[in-house]
């Protein structure tokens, strides 16, 4: 089961070389198998260095992460709130 990673563009520079950036909030031990981890999670660009929002999550996996962060970095405003 392959995973597909598509980070828009950055809106500010239009670069496509997108990073993700986390910190271990808390380590859950116990709680699940394997022990999973309290991150705050954000995604940038590595170019102009934007960034998206963050949101702290329980996270287990990797993968789990770079979902989060692909979600974080395409969510773009509607140009009528603007």
């Amino acid at each position: 089961m392959g995973m597909t990673i598509n980070f828009k563009p950055c809106p500010f520079c239009g670069h496509t070389d997108i990073g993700v950036k986390d910190n271990i909030v808390d380590v859950l031990l116990g709680r699940d198998e394997p022990s999973a981890c309290r991150r705050k999670i954000w995604a940038y660009c590595r170019y102009c260095e934007a960034t998206s929002g963050h949101t702290i999550r329980d996270i287990v996996y990797d993968d789990e992460e770079m979902m989060i962060a692909m979600e974080l970095w395409n969510k773009r405003k509607n140009e009528s709130e603007v």
